[in-house]
């Protein structure tokens, strides 16, 4: 913000059509009024915007979220969901924005992140999940595009 002066310049000086952020690690709450939203950047003169939150209490509260820009032109008709895997463990988590342009539908992911290896088995459910919803989408004769943080990294053996 302090090196562009507001997303709306960032956006346009990089003639973006679309834009995913993972991470944002804000919550619902952080959005109760119209200046605390258009300072979050969720309110621009030239895009709309989408998020999706962690809605888990605890120590994960507020953590994760992902969130889309698109510009206003494009977003007319849009339908954003975070119940994308129709799994409430993993819905509630904000880590994957289905957003449906029509016949393009940008999935915004931010994995889960392996700590231990006792957590891969939740990590390729998540992935496998996803991979099923893609080919859902796309067996719909929709364009599917998943972007974001994997969290896949090669490491030898």
């Amino acid at each position: 913000k302090s090196h562009y002066g507001s997303l709306d310049v960032f956006l346009a000086r990089h003639q973006a059509d679309i834009l995913c952020v993972q991470e944002t690690r804000v919550n619902r709450q952080m959005f109760s009024s119209l200046a605390e939203s258009k300072n979050l950047g969720a309110i621009t003169e030239s895009y709309e915007s989408f998020w999706a939150f962690n809605e888990l209490k605890g120590t994960l509260g507020g953590m994760n979220g992902v969130a889309v820009w698109v510009k206003k032109d494009l977003a007319k008709g849009a339908n954003a969901t975070q119940k994308v895997f129709e799994v409430d463990d993993f819905d509630r988590e904000g880590r994957c924005l289905m957003l449906d342009l029509g016949s393009l539908v940008v999935f915004n992911v931010y994995a889960p992140h392996l700590k231990k290896p006792e957590e891969s088995t939740r990590k390729l459910q998540f992935l496998e999940l996803l991979q099923k919803r893609v080919e859902r989408v796309q067996s719909e004769g929709k364009m599917a595009i998943v972007c974001g943080d994997l969290n896949l990294t090669w490491r030898s053996a």
